[in-house]
């Protein structure tokens, strides 16, 4: 329990949204049993079965939602910033070197360093 609350303490998601997803979740989860039974009132084995499926997709989207609230932080799931902006970097010089000084670039350099003046 307490490895939870530090864990929620982490996200940038408010607590209160945290809450009100859980709420609505459940909700949803009630009504669709609920229809479920309605839908499929002579094979009830139907209906567990839907239900299971349905919730679990509901729950992994809860977990995936979770998962992206912190999208640069340092667990394996999350974006190796470092990597991408490295990466990127190297593309940019490599795209320089390759195609040289663009003409705009060349006609747009002042003459003298106007913070040294």
């Amino acid at each position: 329990m307490v490895h939870a609350r530090a864990d929620a303490a982490l996200h940038r998601v408010p607590f209160v949204y945290f809450h009100v997803l859980k709420l609505m979740m459940m909700i949803v989860n009630a009504l669709i049993s609920y229809e479920l039974v309605n839908l499929f009132e002579d094979s009830w084995v139907i209906s567990i079965l839907v239900f299971f499926v349905v919730a679990a997709m509901l729950l992994g989207l809860q977990e995936i939602a979770g998962a992206m609230a912190d999208p640069f932080g340092t667990d394996d799931t999350d974006f190796d910033t470092h990597r991408i902006c490295h990466d990127a970097y190297m593309n940019a010089v490599a795209y320089l070197k390759a195609n040289g000084n663009p003409s705009w670039l060349k006609d747009s350099r002042p003459t003298k360093n106007p913070l040294r003046d």
